[in-house]
């Protein structure tokens, strides 16, 4: 699969080039010269190594950085010790020296005693940058993860938001071919960009999300993205002239994929005569005319196709210059990587047991299952043979005692033969259950991603209790909370199945309720799970033979304003406990001289598959103050 990475953000990896008239070398040198021994000293070092990096003097920015380092230990000044490690892996990184920009970072990280979140949050993304470059996406996902903890922290140092985080997590699970995870992060990272009316950053957004639903083959949502990421485009005063071309080839793009031959011609020829007219621009002309290429031969009209096409590979000539020389450096970083791994024996080894899962996936337990019977056989057969070995022996020690001591020989070394065969046998079973164990503690890693967090929960349920407990490590079961202004939407879901397969399942039926309240815009309870059942069953007509899962799930609606409770339920009902007063309207199925229970049945139909469907139906419930809902799963 071709690899993604449309905008990568990095924190001060480079300052202003406009700082650099800023900095008088000779003084900063003088300086040092005439300085002591102390932090003053250091901080003009790395202000020389700064100056250094922006004039492109990769010889005296390290000469300065040894300096500032040597003294830093010395000193035994760790902020300015870690302030080196970050500008030296910044040297490294511009110089394509990727393997040596990431071990300053992994160093860096050793200095917690001065490490803040922000910091924390800077190296990791970093780390996992670097990662992507040579595509290590399984362990850029696990910095950019580790990243993501120390949001809560950082946003009280800072203030920053650090959606671009998401943004970046969902471009590596692009790489891996995960859109499910992809499209959860990007959507994450629109919420808050939302929030902040961040124009520009939306239109980065939608182009992720389009691009995923592209992979993902859904050409019309593809297309609605796309769409939407050139409209906040446009709308940002801070958005680049070239950011908007690129915008308008991914709708041309996406337009020639569905048929739409007009729209996509009229748009891709715009965005032609502009490049044109900017000389600067001819690559992003060369990628239109790729698009106008297709686009001509799959009309039929060839004599424009092949002036494209000619126009096309002659660019491609004069750019091929550029690309190998950008393709040599990360080449020649990328090997010094591998080389680096392959001398490490336990990331070689974590590498070829995460390659040995990739290419067993599912039918590993399968195998787990076959192995075990064999070995089962294996054993048997060892004992039968040292039965008939047994009886063998008896008879021939009646016949001849020097025949006897051959075939005891003989029987021994078999015997031998036999036991190392079951004990390689057994120590391949032990490896794979060990690596099936490992897969699935993996897999909880990513439903645990899609559940909302406890801060979440809190922020928008207040008082409130969540028991999950799942009866394997993975289940089918989940909870979902999701707020649209002054609604609060939360409910307890159970999928078809368990373990593994109920947990692919909850990953489905979550991104459809998401979708359907999100993308589609849906507000009752009732439409929300008639749009959640259309989903989930599109997700699985892909596949030849007729799926019927789906889930059970209470999907309640609170208005936080007026306490009105809206409730739509597929096979499970709720619970409300209410104080007995004379307010009480509703019909009572338990009481005591307190309180009283009242139950909210839904209908008898799951949100998938079912022959004799119907609309779900929402009923609404007057809340008062004091009131407890409770949403459960069987």
């Amino acid at each position: 699969m071709k690899r993604l990475i449309f905008t990568i953000l990095l924190f001060g990896i480079f300052s202003a080039q406009a700082q650099e008239s800023e900095i008088n070398i000779d003084s900063v040198l003088t300086a040092i010269q005439k300085s002591k021994a102390s932090t003053e000293r250091i901080e003009l070092n790395l202000l020389a190594v700064r100056y250094y990096i922006q004039t492109r003097d990769e010889e005296n920015a390290i000469i300065q950085l040894d300096l500032a380092e040597g003294l830093a230990k010395k000193l035994k000044a760790d902020s300015l010790l870690l302030a080196s490690y970050m500008q030296r892996s910044n040297l490294y990184k511009y110089t394509g020296r990727t393997v040596e920009s990431t071990e300053c970072l992994l160093t860096a990280l050793k200095l917690k005693n001065v490490l803040t979140p922000h910091s924390y949050i800077t190296i990791h993304n970093r780390i996992a940058v670097n990662y992507m470059e040579f595509s290590e996406d399984e362990l850029s996902i696990q910095h950019f993860s580790k990243a993501i903890e120390f949001i809560p922290a950082a946003i009280e140092e800072t203030g920053f938001s650090y959606e671009w985080l998401y943004n970046n997590l969902g471009l590596s699970y692009t790489n891996l071919g995960m859109h499910d995870s992809a499209l959860f992060n990007h959507l994450k990272c629109r919420t808050i960009r939302e929030e902040k009316k961040d124009t520009l950053g939306l239109g980065q957004t939608y182009m992720n999300l389009g691009t995923s639903y592209f992979e993902m083959g859904e050409l019309d949502s593809a297309l609605h993205y796309f769409m939407e990421g050139l409209h906040f485009r446009k709308l940002s005063p801070r958005a680049p002239k070239s950011s908007l071309i690129e915008s308008s080839i991914t709708v041309g793009r996406a337009l020639v994929a569905l048929k739409r031959y007009g729209e996509a011609e009229k748009i891709l020829l715009e965005q032609e005569r502009i490049c044109k007219e900017i000389p600067e621009f001819i690559e992003l002309r060369h990628r239109i005319s790729k698009e106008l290429m297709k686009l001509y031969k799959e009309t039929g009209k060839y004599k424009k196709a092949f002036e494209y096409a000619e126009f096309y590979y002659v660019m491609k000539d004069s750019l091929f210059d550029i690309e190998k020389r950008e393709e040599i450096i990360r080449l020649t970083s990328k090997n010094d990587y591998e080389d680096k791994v392959l001398k490490d024996s336990l990331a070689y080894a974590e590498k070829e047991r995460i390659t040995k899962l990739q290419q067993e996936k599912e039918d590993e337990i399968q195998k787990q299952k076959d192995e075990a019977n064999r070995i089962f056989q294996i054993g048997m057969g060892v004992v039968l043979v040292m039965m008939i070995g047994i009886i063998i022996l008896v008879y021939r020690n009646y016949k001849s005692k020097k025949l006897a001591s051959e075939q005891i020989l003989e029987q021994k070394i078999e015997v031998e033969k036999q036991r190392d065969i079951a004990r390689e046998q057994k120590e391949i079973l032990a490896e794979a259950n060990q690596e099936i164990t490992d897969s699935i503690n993996y897999a909880k890693r990513i439903q645990t991603s899609i559940m909302p967090s406890d801060e979440m929960v809190q922020r928008l349920l207040g008082d409130h209790f969540i028991y999950y407990q799942p009866k394997a490590i993975v289940a089918g079961d989940f909870y979902w909370v999701h707020e649209i202004g002054d609604l609060v939407y939360f409910t307890a879901a159970d999928c078809t199945g368990h373990g593994v397969p109920g947990a692919l399942v909850s990953v489905v039926c979550s991104n459809a309720l998401s979708r359907s309240v999100e993308e589609f815009q849906m507000k009752k309870p009732g439409e929300i799970l008639d749009k959640t059942r259309a989903l989930v069953i599109e997700a699985f007509s892909k596949s030849d033979k007729l799926v019927k899962d789906g889930m059970d799930l209470s999907l309640c609606c609170l208005n936080r304003k007026t306490n009105e409770l809206l409730y739509a339920g597929a096979n499970n009902p709720i619970y409300v406990i209410q104080k007995l007063d004379e307010k009480l309207h509703a019909e009572i199925d338990v009481k005591n001289d307190s309180f009283a229970l009242v139950e909210l049945k839904g209908d008898k139909q799951p949100v998938g598959y079912s022959e004799n469907f119907k609309f779900f139906k929402t009923t609404s419930f007057q809340m008062q103050k004091g009131d407890i809902v409770f949403s459960f799963t069987d």
